[in-house]
């Protein structure tokens, strides 16, 4: 009898236990949508404030890079012209010859045309000229200074028959200019009807600073002709540099 009891009691006991887990399963099967709803609300949350905090240490961290092909290429561009600056050769002959580029001649290049015009007086009286290193007999005819703010001074002067010191100096020692010969192209060097007769200094036409760089010739005109000088002065793109020519009449084919 008490056999049958306890396997009554047992009974009840492995019901209840039963009961109690299917009601444990099937509140937690209730449950599974919302926890399953939230867990992706979660997910997704997550993923989107890590990409907001990436993106802002991005910004912080100066790790943007250009959204497109077009603007990377665009950038690039700028900072390669940057990067070419103020003193670059094709910068200064593009600027000097925009406006003032003589056709090329395809006969050879002759040295006198016969082109007249008014000429640069002088008076004949020659005295000491010091140009600091260099101090000479002479008498100044002629001088045009490229001030700061303007883009190139042009010359295009005639001389008499005679001899001359052309000197052209940079007035500036981090600020350049560039000097061009108009008619460099048809093997001519100052112009027409000028020889030159001594190279003093010349160390570069571009890029030009002061205490640096120089250009000074010893040229002549040939007697019953007329020289036609035509060069240009050169300021670099950013308009900041400054320099002169300047020309002198010697007696003779050297300085003295």
């Amino acid at each position: 009898m008490r056999t049958i009891i306890k396997k009554k009691k047992m009974g009840i006991l492995m019901v209840a236990v039963l009961l109690s887990q299917m009601q444990v399963q099937a509140g937690w099967l209730s449950g599974f949508g919302d926890r399953l709803i939230n867990g992706v609300v979660n997910t997704v949350q997550s993923n989107i404030s890590r990409k907001a905090n990436k993106a802002v240490d991005d910004v912080m961290d100066g790790n943007i890079k250009p959204s497109s092909k077009k603007q990377s290429t665009k950038q690039n561009q700028s900072e390669t012209q940057l990067q070419k600056g103020t003193n670059s050769v094709d910068t200064f002959r593009e600027i000097g010859t925009k406006s003032s580029v003589k056709a090329e001649e395809k006969a050879a290049p002759i040295s006198y045309r016969g082109a007249t015009g008014k000429v640069i007086p002088s008076t004949g009286k020659y005295e000491l000229i010091d140009l600091g290193i260099t101090k000479f007999t002479g008498e100044e005819i002629y001088s045009n200074l490229l001030k700061i703010g303007e883009a190139k001074k042009e010359i295009n002067e005639f001389l008499e028959p005679g001899y001359y010191f052309i000197c052209v100096t940079p007035g500036s020692t981090t600020d350049p200019i560039g000097f061009l010969y108009d008619r460099e192209r048809e093997g001519i060097m100052f112009g027409y009807g000028i020889e030159v007769r001594q190279k003093i200094r010349d160390n570069g036409q571009e890029a030009m600073l002061l205490g640096k760089h120089e250009i000074k010739y010893v040229v002549q005109v040939l007697p019953n002709t007329q020289g036609n000088i035509e060069v240009t002065l050169v300021n670099n793109p950013k308009l900041s540099g400054s320099g002169e020519i300047a020309i002198f009449k010697i007696p003779g084919p050297t300085l003295k």
